[in-house]
């Protein structure tokens, strides 16, 4: 089988649970009989790498964020479409692809080209496949409701959200195939269009790996948090658990250690909010760090989708902080595999209680490593991709013959 992998960036090196989930998901198909043809913009973390296979890498457009006010499209799919890429678009269609996956909702840009090229295949058209990262529309809505930030700025994030949603709504109206990382991305889609096909394709894991159970005396009174904060959802999530952790985590002795990209702006002004804080932003190495912390957090209370970062934390032996709705996919008690609170106020009062109860912290890591262990190969989820995709080449091929 031969796919056309429609992605936003270059997922090599990845530096976000997005890009994780993308190259995990390339990484997996060969193995499972499929050849793979990727179209992907470059990110500066990618530029000086050699390239990998039938990847065709192309520049980003010269278009800011800003400027992406002036356009139909929303600020996440403005860079990528470009003349090169489309061009490329083009000689990739010529190939003859299987299947089509549009990777990430920003890159339904593509899909005017895309549908024109099926409309001259008729009933040897490619089967069209909707991989989804989070729900898009009800997300972004959310979070534009809830940014607390500058008015003018809000405005923009609404505007913003309204068209990501549009052109999701184009891309899940168009496809013949849905792919969420989670079953309840899956309903929400499904509740708007029953008669599609669904896959669930939760992500895997293939990192750094360490045993549960090194917790001790000497492990510093540390909640670590890593991962990307670029995006303005993240950075609202954090704002919100250091206002209401920064007089119980002073008072308790317990440091917040952040790790991950981020505006170096952004990260002054939260250590600024709380003497608690200390961020770090992007480190080479973050084991060292993660291996002297005593709980490993998840605290965004906006947001969708299967959080890589927890799974992270878990393969290396750190129990896990959570808003409960952030634990979507995983195979946890969330009782008693995790330190789980509905709300932001209530996580930091169960961080608080747990973080001297090194009995608890350990068995905690370890029953929630045992229900993971076995239960997140890329391999297996590659399987699960391509199984949907023949099954959906099979109803193409059935309802033609008809």
């Amino acid at each position: 089988m031969r796919l056309l992998w429609i992605a936003r960036w270059d997922s090599r090196n990845p530096t976000d649970g997005q890009l994780l989930y993308s190259e995990g998901l390339l990484s997996s198909l060969d193995p499972n009989g499929a050849s793979v043809e990727v179209l992907a913009t470059i990110r500066d973390e990618t530029a000086n790498i050699a390239p990998l296979g039938e990847r065709t890498h192309l520049a980003p457009s010269r278009w800011s964020r800003a400027l992406s006010l002036l356009t139909p499209l929303p600020s996440d799919a403005v860079r990528q479409r470009t003349g090169a890429f489309l061009h490329a678009l083009e000689a990739a269609l010529a190939r003859h692809p299987d299947a089509i996956i549009f990777d990430y909702y920003a890159t339904g840009w593509a899909l005017e080209a895309v549908q024109a090229y099926c409309a001259s295949r008729g009933d040897q058209r490619p089967v069209l496949v909707y991989l989804s990262h989070n729900h898009e529309a009800s997300l972004r809505r959310t979070v534009a409701d809830q940014y607390a930030g500058n008015p003018a700025m809000r405005l923009i994030v609404r505007h913003d959200a309204e068209k990501a949603a549009r052109l999701e709504d184009k891309l899940v109206e168009a496809v013949d195939i849905i792919a969420t990382n989670t079953d309840e991305d899956g309903a929400l889609y499904r509740a708007a269009e029953p008669n599609k096909q669904y896959v669930t394709v939760t992500p895997a894991y293939s990192g750094a790996e360490r045993p549960a159970g090194e917790i001790t005396e000497q492990t510093a009174r540390r909640v670590i948090m890593m991962g990307s904060l670029l995006w303005i959802a993240k950075q609202e999530n954090l704002r919100r658990f250091v206002a209401a952790a920064h007089e119980r985590f002073s008072a308790a002795g317990i440091e917040l250690l952040i790790l991950g990209r981020s505006d170096p702006a952004f990260l002054e002004s939260i250590e600024h909010r709380s003497s608690t804080v200390r961020a770090l932003g992007f480190v080479e190495n973050p084991l060292p760090y993660l291996y002297d912390s005593r709980i490993g957090l998840m605290p965004d209370e906006l947001g969708g989708g299967f959080k890589h970062r927890v799974v992270n934390y878990i393969f290396n032996g750190i129990p896990v902080a959570t808003i409960r709705s952030q634990a979507a996919g995983l195979p946890l008690d969330l009782d008693t595999d995790l330190i789980a609170a509905e709300t932001v106020d209530e996580l930091v009062d169960a961080i608080v209680a747990a973080i001297d109860d090194l009995a608890r912290l350990n068995a905690m890591a370890a029953r929630a490593r045992a229900q993971c262990d076995g239960k997140f190969d890329w391999v297996s989820r590659g399987k699960t991709l391509l199984d949907a995709i023949r099954s959906g080449r099979h109803r193409l091929t059935t309802d033609s013959e008809r």
